[in-house]
């Protein structure tokens, strides 16, 4: 199921759910209910498990036009794992693991042909500004995430610079 059809679907049963637990809320609240077989509860949970259903459908449609594997990009895959494991991206992808290995091994995703790091301390925090975290912004830049480590350390970063977003306090001083 494409996204877009995913999305709007995980929508209309969320909109569900929130009416059953606002009637619900009139009546008593929906944690603490102890009428047997409620008919909101057990219209909530059978949503909740549409709803999970819907989500855990990643892979493309039958008939569905699925890009090759050669057009994807590098930003794209580390956008992807912000939410997805490499399972479920090849699922996405409609790809087999060699063939995404071997994607990932050309992009220098992994492997020891791994590319020089090439980034300046602005450029470095601009990423993390744009909520990049250290594995993301070594794996846009082709490099391991221990390179991006050094590189912390060769500026004296602290370690603990936020992942959701660079916060100018968190320098050592």
């Amino acid at each position: 199921m494409n996204r877009e059809k995913r999305r709007a679907k995980s929508i209309e049963v969320l909109k569900q759910i929130n009416f059953l637990l606002d009637q619900h809320k009139q009546v008593r609240g929906f944690v603490s209910c102890s009428i047997k077989d409620c008919k909101q509860c057990m219209g909530i949970m059978e949503l909740s498990k549409k709803l999970t259903e819907i989500q855990s459908d990643i892979g493309p449609d039958k008939g569905e036009f699925v890009p090759d594997i050669s057009s994807r990009t590098v930003e794209e895959y580390v956008a992807l794992c912000s939410t997805w494991d490499d399972k479920e991206i090849m699922v996405m992808w409609g790809v087999e693991l060699p063939e995404f290995t071997k994607w990932k091994k050309q992009k220098n995703l992994i492997g020891s042909k791994r590319n020089k790091l090439k980034l300046t301390l602005q450029e470095y925090l601009d990423y993390k500004e744009r909520g990049e975290t250290d594995e993301n912004i070594a794996a846009l830049c082709g490099v391991s995430h221990g390179a991006i480590s050094k590189f912390k350390e060769k500026f004296n970063l602290k370690a603990t610079i936020k992942d959701f977003g660079f916060e100018r306090k968190q320098w050592n001083s």
